[in-house]
């Protein structure tokens, strides 16, 4: 049997290209139609994050220190659920896209039906999501929502293509770093 064929350099840049167009109009067609009232337990959506926390500062034995060391400026996530301000969400940020090919697939396979047909992904809960999906300890992350803007649902039939995507922005910290703190590349 063949091996497949490894793409080149040149094929990757070209592809990412593509991708990232196909980004910019979806972002172009949809910015600001959803508002986070309208956003749902079991969906996945994109959107731009302002964390304040990271913008405070603390003392720790004399020292000032940033109260938040770094944060998502663009997150991409499945969220959990939502209450009293607050965003839970899964965001595939925090992992490098080979891993959250992975996740993806562990997601699609405990959701078929729903994944396959663009539903809301039912009955999240996050002790499930803690004991079913891998480096949920590293992605559950809690978002305000009133720092929230340009918020953008996403297709659970597009996520394949926005993984791939290069479209985290850390603040704080590079995405290489991070992956590399966390052992992950």
């Amino acid at each position: 049997m063949a091996k497949a064929k490894k793409p080149t350099n040149r094929e990757k840049i070209e592809k990412q290209k593509g991708l990232v167009s196909w980004l910019k109009n979806k972002i172009k067609k949809g910015i600001n139609k959803i508002k986070v009232i309208g956003t749902r337990s079991g969906g996945f959506y994109a959107f731009k994050y302002r964390s304040k926390l990271y913008h405070e500062f603390t003392t720790v034995k004399g020292k000032k220190k940033r109260r938040l060391e770094y944060y998502d400026e663009q997150p991409l996530i499945l969220m959990i659920s939502k209450g009293g301000g607050y965003m839970l969400g899964v965001n595939f940020h925090y992992l490098p896209p080979k891993v959250r090919e992975r996740v993806l697939t562990q997601l699609k396979k405990r959701y078929k039906s729903n994944f396959d047909d663009n539903k809301q992904l039912t009955n999240l809960k996050w002790k499930n999501i803690a004991k079913q999906l891998s480096y949920s300890d590293i992605m559950v992350k809690l978002y305000i929502e009133k720092n929230i803007s340009s918020i953008v649902k996403i297709k659970n039939t597009e996520m394949e293509k926005m993984i791939d995507l290069p479209s985290e922005k850390f603040i704080g910290i590079s995405s290489k770093k991070l992956w590399r703190s966390l052992g992950l590349s």
